[in-house]
């Protein structure tokens, strides 16, 4: 009789196995988007021959890559003695503060703000209020108010805070230094939980998923380096948690807490989910498809071209003068 906690313990995901199971949800979801989503929004196909050859040529080639680096470091030597270097407390309790520090600044920007917004909705009463039952304004004005040019850019930073922190805690030092670790792990918890906490207020109020996303993907990208494999349970729970936020947000979004009911929230946030992935799969499969003219790189390695002077016997012996505007 098979122990499906072993099979789930010792199945293992490599990044590059990772990217194949990824695009094989997309492909998957895509094909389930409800039509109407699709049809209001003027998508009437979703796969394409020569968009379908184009993703596949992607994924070997990314593949490929993932071959030959597998080959190459596992040629390399001496990685043992990195490892075994003894855990510099010191150091390691400075970069944690630093790393503090500057979730601060992006708190403390975050925090003047949310408050600014706070007040301009007449209180934290009216502002939830608005969340509730009108959260187009309050994601409208979110952007409305930002302290200065460039606020945004600026909390993208707990992308790399938290993905730095949840790689430190990953880490496991020589035996030797477990117990100066520990007293440093604290604080590589702090500034990840924190993280975690921002992205899911950015993405409810602010409507940045965008950034829990990419943190995610930077996640299971460094476990998967850090540890060398990936057990299937962490890939559901990531999975399970970050599709959990997202209809949260579509819930709060569409208002249902005060103009439906939560199960009718959960399926329209499903059914966008999907119509997303098909979305993607679209542009990929038009921009692929509907192409007029081939430059074949002439835009993209211009720079190569002028400066080796066949920019213009480019243009005219191969795109015969034809460019794309």
């Amino acid at each position: 009789m098979l122990n499906m906690k072993n099979i789930v313990d010792k199945n293992y995901f490599a990044p590059g196995v990772l990217l194949l199971l990824t695009w094989t949800i997309v492909l998957v979801g895509s094909a389930l988007a409800p039509v109407e989503f699709l049809a209001n929004r003027g998508i009437f196909f979703v796969y394409t021959v020569e968009g379908l050859l184009w993703i596949v040529l992607a994924l070997v080639t990314f593949n490929l890559g993932v071959l030959l680096a597998n080959r190459y470091f596992s040629k390399r030597t001496n990685s043992k003695k990195d490892h075994d270097k003894e855990f510099d407390k010191q150091n390691e309790l400075l970069t944690a503060i630093i790393a503090i520090i500057l979730l601060a600044i992006i708190f403390g920007v975050v925090e003047y703000w949310f408050l600014s917004l706070v007040h301009d909705f007449g209180g934290f009463t009216s502002f939830l209020n608005h969340v509730y039952r009108d959260w187009h304004t309050v994601y409208k004005s979110w952007g409305l108010y930002k302290p200065f040019e460039g606020a945004r850019m600026l909390y993208t930073g707990i992308i790399s805070l938290g993905l730095f922190s949840g790689a430190k805690l990953l880490q496991k030092p020589v035996e030797k230094s477990i117990k100066k670790y520990k007293e440093v792990r604290s604080l590589y918890q702090l500034v990840f939980f924190l993280c975690i906490l921002l992205f899911i207020f950015l993405a409810l109020i602010g409507g940045q998923r965008l950034l829990f996303a990419i943190f995610i993907i930077g996640l299971i990208t460094e476990y998967a380096i850090i540890k060398k494999n990936l057990p299937i349970k962490y890939l559901l729970i990531i999975l399970v948690v970050t599709f959990s936020l997202w209809t949260a947000k579509e819930v709060v979004r569409v208002g249902f807490f005060d103009n439906g009911t939560t199960t009718e929230g959960i399926e329209y946030g499903t059914n966008r989910f999907l119509f997303y992935l098909a979305n993607d799969v679209h542009n990929t499969s038009a921009g692929i498809s509907n192409v007029k003219t081939h430059t074949y790189g002439f835009y993209s390695f211009n720079f190569v071209l002028r400066f080796t002077m066949l920019e213009d016997d480019f243009q005219n012996n191969i795109l015969d003068g034809d460019l794309v505007d």
